[in-house]
């Protein structure tokens, strides 16, 4: 038989669940940011350099949307526990 989890265990699950969802939160604001600071529209780009912020920019798309996924899990896993 498992050996039921104790109180502080519980508290500190949560604790950590709450910590990871300001990070998260903190992230997908850094994510907005670094989007809008490097957007697609600029001048005097070659080919190459616009193939590199377009490369840049869609790994930052998919980080924000993982960050995003990572914040609901973390707020959802808090809520349950309270």
């Amino acid at each position: 038989a498992p050996k039921a989890s104790t109180h502080p265990q519980v508290k500190g699950s949560q604790a950590m669940n709450v910590i990871s969802a300001i990070f998260a939160l903190l992230g997908i604001v850094a994510f907005i940011v670094d989007l809008n600071l490097n957007g697609l529209y600029r001048s005097g780009f070659d080919y190459y350099s616009y193939l590199v912020l377009l490369a840049g920019n869609g790994i930052s798309i998919v980080l924000l949307i993982f960050t995003i996924l990572e914040f609901c899990i973390a707020v959802a896993t808090a809520n349950f526990w309270c």
